[in-house]
């Protein structure tokens, strides 16, 4: 299986090529691409994340301080802090 997406640089122009691309071989020209927007998806993101702290789950990290230990999620510190996305 090769991986496609760790050798290209992937932009959401070349995804929806890639869709348009895949629809119509599969399907014939005749298949349009739909869009889907959920203007509400950002908040549910964050709840789902909270959620997920607060019911200690899918942890993979432990930062420590002194002998103060904050159980993390290595994703959510890459994406919000470009020191851990540098020293992950």
């Amino acid at each position: 299986m090769v991986n496609f997406f760790s050798s290209t640089k992937v932009t959401g122009q070349y995804l929806l090529s890639l869709v348009k691309w895949f629809t119509s071989t599969m399907f014939g020209n005749e298949t349009s691409v739909q869009t889907f927007a959920d203007s509400g998806f950002s908040n549910k993101l964050l709840q789902g994340l909270s959620s997920l702290r607060q019911n200690e789950k899918f942890f993979d990290m432990m930062i420590c301080v002194g002998d103060m230990q904050f159980p993390c999620h290595r994703v959510v510190l890459a994406a919000s802090s470009n020191y851990f996305r540098f020293v992950l």
